[in-house]
């Protein structure tokens, strides 16, 4: 498995294929795949933002993620987690910007794992 650094607004987090990892950096959340898109987490490895995209369209946005049991709940972004990740100093543009270029660039990743 290889681990690679993308930075999402004001922190960075390593990618990976798997849900759990080792981290070279505790303080650094992880990004990984699941069905309904990509999912990131806080140092802690709890779900803080879901990054869902529009094939069609081919843009992406950020939702906030919580587990309720082994479930996802999805909810729009909370103030908590636009600061976190420093999204609260951003237009509404420059986050879907962010969150398609974010999917396209662990898209990329996972193909060329593959």
């Amino acid at each position: 498995m290889s681990l690679c650094k993308i930075r999402i607004g004001t922190r960075w987090v390593f990618f990976s294929s798997e849900k759990d990892c080792t981290l070279p950096d505790c303080r650094a959340g992880v990004i990984y795949p699941v069905t309904e898109g990509l999912i990131i987490t806080d140092s802690q490895k709890q779900p803080r933002l879901i990054i869902l995209t529009d094939e069609v369209g081919g843009f992406s946005w950020f939702v906030s993620g919580r587990k309720r049991g082994k479930r996802l709940q999805f909810l729009p972004t909370t103030c908590e987690d636009e600061r976190e990740f420093g999204l609260d100093k951003m237009t509404y543009s420059q986050i879907i910007e962010l969150a398609t270029r974010t999917y396209q660039k662990c898209q990329r990743i996972l193909k060329s794992l593959k």
